[in-house]
């Protein structure tokens, strides 16, 4: 689940919080064109190393069953998917 207010956004896996994070302070926005990625960033971000991802170190591996944002389910059918996904199982079982 993700929680977002103002410029603070709150990352919770499993009920337990793992990520917080303060932007900007004074800009509560997050209108966007870019892509929120989930589990991992693509190669080409990865190896672009923008001073603004030097805080992700790896790629999410388990399984991913609800997506909330706010308190608001997200569906993902038709999500993107790029690298070793697999759709309708769990690799880690």
């Amino acid at each position: 689940m993700a929680f977002k207010t103002k410029n603070l956004v709150m990352l919770t896996i499993d009920d337990q919080p793992t990520t917080i994070s303060l932007g900007q302070a004074g800009i509560s926005s997050t209108d966007t064109k870019d892509p929120l990625y989930i589990g991992g960033l693509p190669a080409k971000l990865k190896e672009e190393k923008s001073t603004q991802l030097n805080n992700v170190k790896d790629d999410y591996l388990g399984c991913l069953r609800i997506v909330s944002i706010n308190g608001q389910s997200q569906t993902l059918n038709n999500a993107k998917v790029e690298g070793e996904v697999t759709l309708n199982s769990c690799p880690i079982n």
